[in-house]
């Protein structure tokens, strides 16, 4: 049985195969040297052999066991001496610390175990150093937990504010009836402002977070969460700019243009309406990235990510039909948002249950993953 055996390896940066469908096997005991050019990918050949860089597309078996998913028992058998002479940020001090000791004193040893997991140092002592690795992913499935937490917060804020009390207030078509209710339900449109108020700080918590969960992935895509987020942010800071207007018109005449505060109050939750539907846009915009990373890195199911990217353009689309077709059918919106919700809702619960997937959690790529 060959001890490495890779096919169909491939590679992308930035666009470019910088590795496209390299195959070979290294059998028991053989010396075998990959030779080329500098830039050739002869080092990322390596380092994904070693389980140190993802591969976009194609296998690779190591000992019979896959360099990602196998990570741990990978670095139990295999040892590598990399291109640079430098101290791997995976590693721990007491690590680093083993391989000069043992020179110097050829009394301590370092147990085998991987280097990412905890070590003996000497016979006689048997203090256990940290697991970096293990710590880091904690940290990563902590923070995407925090980030399930603050899209929830976003997520019932906006189910408070904008399904249930801006619908309870305002009334299409009928200012009398919608300053009414704001004269008579003066502790409900409080309750809106304070729920709007809500999704705007869950909001932007939500996309520093998502940055925060994926930049290690994709810096570019975490950037783009971050960003749509906190636009869409700002256009709620508007709408509830215009809503709490509306409400203090309500309570006094003298700042209603002519006095007519009906129709006042109706042009600002006018204005509300239509920077929720500019929002909305963003909120689309910010869920394609989103599904991109899932799909892309596996962090999380792939069929989610499908959903969330779907629900991303149909958000969009929805948008676009809102503003420049108003007589369009109801239900086609509702349909459009209906994908996204169900999207919004997985990740959500995925965030709080299981967090992300961890290296050793990490399906590897099929061959369909490889094609895309």
């Amino acid at each position: 049985m060959p001890i490495i055996e890779v096919e169909n390896l491939v590679k992308i940066y930035r666009g470019t195969n910088v590795v496209d469908g390299v195959s070979f096997t290294v059998e028991e005991g053989e010396i075998f040297g990959i030779v080329g050019p500098n830039g050739a990918g002869k080092t990322t050949i390596v380092e994904s052999v070693e389980g140190l860089r993802q591969p976009d597309g194609g296998s690779i078996r190591v000992l019979d066991l896959d360099p990602i998913r196998n990570r741990y028992e990978i670095t139990e058998r295999l040892g590598a001496q990399l291109q640079e002479s430098s101290l791997a940020g995976v590693l721990d001090g007491a690590t680093r610390l083993c391989p000069a000791a043992w020179i110097s004193t050829r009394k301590n040893y370092v147990r085998k175990l991987p280097l990412t997991r905890q070590i003996v140092v000497s016979e006689n002592n048997h203090n256990q150093g940290e697991e970096p690795m293990k710590a880091r992913e904690t940290t990563r499935v902590s923070t995407a937990r925090w980030t399930g937490v603050f899209y929830l917060g976003l997520a019932v804020a906006g189910l408070v504010g904008f399904l249930f009390v801006r619908a309870e207030l305002y009334v299409a078509d009928d200012p009398t009836a919608t300053l009414a209710n704001l004269v008579d339900q003066v502790p409900l449109a409080r309750l809106g402002i304070a729920a709007d108020l809500t999704i705007v700080l869950t909001q932007a918590l939500a996309a520093m977070w998502f940055f925060k969960l994926f930049r290690s992935d994709n810096s570019f895509a975490a950037g783009s969460i971050a960003a749509f987020g906190l636009v869409n942010a700002a256009a709620i800071v508007i709408a509830t700019a215009f809503s709490a207007t509306a409400l203090v018109v309500a309570g006094d005449a003298a700042l209603a243009p002519s006095g007519d505060q009906a129709a006042t109050v109706q042009l600002l939750y006018e204005l509300n309406g239509a920077m929720w539907d500019i929002g909305g846009l963003f909120f689309g915009l910010w869920l394609f990235p989103m599904g991109y990373v899932v799909v892309k890195y596996r962090v999380m199911p792939a069929a989610l990510g499908w959903v969330l990217m779907v629900g991303g353009v149909a958000y969009v689309i929805s948008t676009y039909l809102t503003l420049l077709v108003p007589d369009a059918p109801t239900a086609v919106g509702s349909l459009l948002i209906g994908v996204a919700t169900i999207g919004e809702f997985w990740i959500i619960g995925y965030l709080l249950i299981f967090g992300v997937r961890t290296p050793d959690r990490i399906p590897p790529p099929s061959s369909s993953t490889a094609a895309a």
